[in-house]
């Protein structure tokens, strides 16, 4: 079987938390029409070396399951000038070797990782609301999601919990 081809893209975001009891306004203001997706819950488990090299990038290297995106996520910044913009490489949940982070992934990173093990460092647990929002031509102009999350700790337990738009 050939390997798995990454699927790139770019993407744009911006999170913003807020408290547990915020609820959206309304949107209509500022866009035609806001379409709810639904809910989806999704776990992810995110890999790093044990000094936690990528995340000083700015770099997430990550396992999701749930949701349209099920799969390996490499998510690189394109530049220190524009916050929020990364590049999103994907391979799909089957490409993970030895239940690792594909090596093509690793690839990617190996200038900074080294020889160190890239390995799980956190788990989160998300219930995901998607709303997509439209312009008076029904064409899509962002995406807006809801998430409440949950950080879950070595003994399996929830160690602490958040919540944040993007």
């Amino acid at each position: 079987m050939p390997a798995a081809r990454p699927r790139e893209q770019r993407e744009v975001e911006h999170k913003f938390r807020v408290h547990g009891l915020f609820r959206l306004p309304d949107l209509t203001d500022v866009v035609a029409a806001v379409e709810p997706r639904g809910t989806a819950e999704l776990s992810s488990t995110y890999y790093d070396t044990s000094d936690l090299r990528l995340a000083r990038e700015s770099i997430a290297l990550r396992r999701r399951t749930g949701g349209y995106d099920d799969g390996w996520h490499l998510k690189l910044p394109v530049s220190a000038a524009t916050p929020g913009v990364r590049d999103e490489i994907h391979l799909p949940l089957d490409a993970g070797s030895d239940g690792g982070p594909p090596d093509p992934l690793v690839g990617y990173v190996r200038a900074l990782v080294r020889r160190k093990p890239v390995v799980p460092v956190a788990a989160l647990r998300t219930e995901r609301t998607t709303y997509v929002l439209r312009d008076e031509n029904g064409a899509q102009v962002a995406e807006l999601v809801d998430d409440s999350v949950q950080v879950i700790g070595a003994d399996g337990e929830v160690s602490a919990r958040f919540r944040e738009l993007e």
